[in-house]
């Protein structure tokens, strides 16, 4: 039988891994700015026009997916997808969270 020879390094294959989920959570994060600013400025306008400068207000995935606009609602799409896609990478064959 012959041996099975690993063609990368583990450690350097794993922080390239960390890097990519690094870097897939802040395209989330800009995604779900990208969601929320086109809701405000389309669907959600007369609201946001309504809302005091200074006032904080927590957008839920839910209130996202429920815009009935079409944009956003691909916009949540892709990040859903994005999720998916980093709960499917693994990083020294454990999921990376």
């Amino acid at each position: 039988m012959g041996k099975v020879i690993k063609l990368y390094n583990n450690k350097d294959y794993s922080n390239q891994l960390k890097q990519v989920i690094q870097k897939l959570n802040k395209i989330e994060d800009e995604l779900k700015s990208l969601a929320v600013n086109t809701a405000t400025t389309g669907k959600w306008k007369e609201w946001s026009d309504n809302v005091q400068i200074g006032n904080y207000f927590v957008f839920t995935e839910e209130m996202l997916k429920n815009t009935s606009d079409k944009n956003v609602d691909q916009i949540v799409s892709l990040i859903d997808k994005l999720i998916k896609v980093k709960e499917r990478i693994k990083i020294n064959n454990n999921k990376y969270s």
